[in-house]
């Protein structure tokens, strides 16, 4: 689906803030770091292993923002993408002779 006139006023201003920043805000700790923090808490409230909660966490807050990472990266290329799709097309004719 095309981004709207809105959308893409959004993306233009957060694009601003270059592709590093994006994918370590939104995906390595927006995403990753979140995630794991909530992950480890659910399994070990799962598992009822409180003591074996500093490793979990270990573990997740590694793991998660590796894939946050990942996740940032694919944001950012979908946003791009869907962005160069939303621009208006110069396909040379609105220049007069």
């Amino acid at each position: 689906m095309p981004m709207t006139e809105k959308q893409r006023e959004k993306w233009a201003k957060t694009r601003q803030m270059g592709r590093t920043k994006f994918v370590l805000l939104h995906g390595v700790l927006g995403w990753g770091v979140t995630v794991a923090v909530f992950w480890s808490v659910a399994m070990t409230a799962m598992n009822g292993q409180w003591d074996r909660f500093p490793l979990t966490f270990l573990i997740a807050i590694i793991g998660f923002p590796i894939g946050g990472y990942i996740v940032g990266r694919v944001m950012w290329a979908q946003q791009e993408k869907e962005f160069a799709k939303s621009q208006p097309k110069d396909d040379g004719e609105s220049e007069a002779w």
